[in-house]
Parts: C-alpha cells; structure tokens; sequence
C-alpha cells in the first residue's frame, strides 16, 4: 500500500521514463498527448499480486484538472495540462485507475489499465449559469518485449 505523492500506474513509460529505464528525450505522441507522462498525482494506491506472473495495481487520486478557457468539450483537450501535481490539487473529482499486468515470461510484460474520473474539470465547468460534470474513461494496454539486445513495444491509449 502507498499514500501521498506517486506516478500513475499506467503506459509504459509513465512509471519508467528515469534513468535506467530511459526511452529517449521525446515522448511518443500517444504518450505525450493521450496518456500525460510523467503523470503524478496525490492519493492512495494498492499494489500486489494475484498469481504467479500476474499483479495489479489499485488507486484513487487527485485527478486531472483542465482547464475550462482551454479545453472546452468541443474544442479539443489538451489532457497533459490537466495534471494537478498535487500541490494545490482541486480534488472534488476523484479518478479512479486499476490495471493488470502479466508478467510470467521473462522478457515480456503484458498490461491493461482503466481509469474512470467523474468530472475531468473538477467541477469547474459553467453552461449556461450551470455547473457542469463531464466524466471520462481513459484505457490502455500495451505490450513490450525485451530479449537480449532486440525489444519490441505495442500501446494503445483511448479517451
């Protein structure tokens, strides 16, 4: 179990984007843009493992909080501004994040991950006089392979 300050259990660079782990200097799109690395937030998370070569990870967080002038719901959002950091999160929108990773062949991770947040502007969107929530779903599933000195890695990410 952790509490207080930690990184997203999600992606594949978001929990490995330091040196010894390091990708390179340039996030890919989908990690940049998608899934916000280097996304950390305040909260609780739970981590353990199921079976062999299988574990899970378990969270609620702080949340993103975007901002209403930049990203209003039908103009595009540029989730990567959202992150709170936790020094002055707004946190009346809580996220939520579960993942599953499979781990039992060497070389090889297998992984999924859900994070549901029922209000992505931590009720600070105003239509019409009216506050508004806007709820968001973000998955995720990679894949990365590693043998010797070939490696392969797979992610899809959706909003």
């Amino acid at each position: 179990m952790k509490a207080g300050l930690f990184l997203i259990p999600i992606g594949i660079m978001n929990e490995t984007h330091e040196p010894d782990t390091f990708y390179g200097v340039e996030r890919n799109n989908v990690e940049r843009n998608i899934v916000p690395s280097t996304w950390f937030e305040g909260g609780v998370g739970l981590s353990g493992e199921l079976a062999a070569g299988w574990s899970y990870d378990a969270a609620v967080t702080s949340g993103l909080g975007l901002d209403v002038a930049e990203n209003l719901p039908d103009s595009g959002w540029k989730v990567r501004d959202g992150r709170q950091e936790a020094s002055e999160a707004n946190a009346d929108a809580l996220a939520y994040t579960g993942r599953i990773k499979y781990t039992a062949i060497p070389g090889l991770e297998l992984a999924a991950t859900a994070q549901y947040q029922s209000d992505i502007y931590q009720d600070q969107l105003l239509v019409l006089g009216n506050r508004r929530s806007v709820n968001a779903w973000l998955y995720e599933a990679h894949a990365a392979y590693q043998s010797e000195h070939f490696g392969l890695r797979a992610l899809y990410a959706q909003w």
